[in-house]
């Protein structure tokens, strides 16, 4: 199930940057910045709290997270200038960062001090925060989207 939400959630992601992409000569300044940083932020940050799901064993994940998420940044900043390429690699990479960090504490919630009794339900957890994840990215992507049509 988390592999299936994971690879959704990558394809979402490569349906925005399509959409993106085919438009890209309506963008004015302010909108550029704008998808720049709700795709980025919020890809970066989905993406690396479901790699740290997916392996959870390797301690390198949270460095390949950010990396990634700054490569989903540039990528995504790229459609535009040069500015926010700037501004979507930081973004990704803090949004990597930040779900690294959560998917670390859903795993193990004695980084947090939170009582033992949370552990029990790490099964539970991971699920409902990938559901949740991916309909977050879904609507955060489908606004982008619906943002070209106004």
């Amino acid at each position: 199930m988390i592999i299936f939400l994971f690879l959704l959630q990558l394809v979402i992601i490569q349906l925005t940057y399509v959409s993106l992409l085919q438009r890209k000569r309506l963008f004015d300044d302010r909108f550029g910045k704008t998808y720049t940083f709700a795709t980025t932020g919020v890809s970066g940050f989905i993406l690396s709290m479901m790699l740290v799901f997916l392996f959870p064993e390797y301690s390198i994940m949270v460095i390949i997270s950010i990396v990634i998420g700054g490569i989903i940044g540039a990528v995504f900043g790229g459609l535009y200038k040069m500015q926010t390429v700037l501004l979507g690699t930081w973004n990704g990479a803090v949004g990597a960062l930040m779900g690294s960090m959560l998917g670390l504490v859903v795993l193990d919630p004695a980084l947090c001090g939170l009582p033992g009794v949370a552990a029990r339900d790490i099964v539970n957890n991971i699920l409902l925060f990938s559901i949740f994840g991916t309909i977050v990215l879904y609507i955060t992507m489908w606004l982008v989207r619906f943002s070209l049509r106004v």
